[in-house]
Formats: C-alpha cells, sequence, structure tokens
C-alpha cells in the first residue's frame, strides 16, 4: 500500500507596503498643474523658483538652432535618356546623422555587414534623390554595375561629407 502525500503551501512573506508621501490635494488649473510638473524657471507651489544656470557655467554657450525651408540648389546626378535626377548641392547634416544611427541601430542586432549597408544606401538614396528619383533608379532596366557604383560613392561621399566638422567648430 503507497502513502498519500499531501503537501501544504509555504506561508506567504507579510507583504510590506512602502513608505509614501502624501500627494496633497489635486491641482485646481493649468498653473497648478504646471508647477507640480516643475522644470527650469518655472514657479512652484511653495512660492519659490527652480535654479536657472546662466548660459556658459560650463564653458560652452548654448547653440539655438531655427527651422529653415528646403531651398537647397539640386545638382544631377545621374541622367535617364535627358531626364535629370537630382540631389542637393549640400546635403543637409541630419541626413549624415540618420545614416550614422542606422548603421549603429542595425548593426547592434548582429545583422551582416552586407545588411547593415544596404539599408544605409537604401536610405542616402531615398534622402538625396527624393522617392521619385529612386523609384528611377531601381526600375531602370539598363542600369550597368560600374554606372551605379559611381552614383552610389557620389551620394555616400555627399551625405557623410556633411558631417565633417570645420576646422574651427571643434574649438568654438
Amino acid at each position: 500500500m503507497a502513502a498519500k502525500v499531501t503537501g501544504t503551501k509555504p506561508a506567504a512573506a507579510p507583504r510590506r507596503t512602502p513608505a509614501r508621501q502624501p500627494l496633497g490635494p489635486p491641482p485646481r488649473n493649468a498653473e497648478e498643474a504646471a508647477a507640480l510638473r516643475g522644470g527650469p524657471g518655472r514657479a512652484r507651489l511653495d512660492g519659490g523658483e527652480d535654479e536657472v544656470m546662466e548660459p556658459g557655467v560650463f564653458g560652452f554657450e548654448p547653440v539655438r538652432l531655427t527651422p529653415v525651408e528646403d531651398e537647397t540648389p539640386r545638382v544631377p546626378l545621374f541622367y535617364i535618356a535627358d531626364k535629370a535626377y537630382t540631389i542637393p548641392a549640400q546635403v543637409g547634416v541630419e541626413v549624415g546623422l540618420e545614416a550614422l544611427h542606422i548603421s549603429r541601430t542595425i548593426g547592434m542586432t548582429g545583422a551582416p555587414r552586407e545588411e547593415v549597408e544596404g539599408a544605409i544606401y537604401d536610405y542616402i538614396f531615398e534622402a538625396t534623390l527624393g522617392p521619385e528619383g529612386y523609384a528611377a533608379l531601381r526600375g531602370f532596366r539598363g542600369l550597368r554595375p560600374e554606372d551605379f557604383a559611381k552614383i552610389a560613392a557620389i551620394a555616400y561621399r555627399m551625405t557623410l561629407g556633411a558631417l565633417e566638422l570645420p576646422k574651427d567648430a571643434a574649438t568654438g
């Protein structure tokens, strides 16, 4: 005759509630809500004001960026028949930075080098040629490898060349 084993649950450890600070009443209006969120230069509910550091305290002045309209002149990169497909004469730094970001994020996944390079070129062509120009290049049945290599090298060099710093920028 086999013995019957009955199990018992181990006693659960007593739960401890973390000490909480009373939240106080909810904000009555948008100003109080903004004050509760805090942040540099915002008034607090206690009537004080957060400290705002003066520019230059850490040895540099903050750079102020202003949005601009895209009026960059364009230059032909290639022709199909007599139609010119153009890229910006000066590729924006943001395009080069995005290409670097793609390289890092896809590269960190352990993807093969060819896959990373393919994603970078795909982005560069789309960003510089635009959707129509890139579609024309992809769809052109007579594209020779040596012509594609020239087009790719120019687009790549112009995109990542946008990231080169002027000699005096680093000391700025």
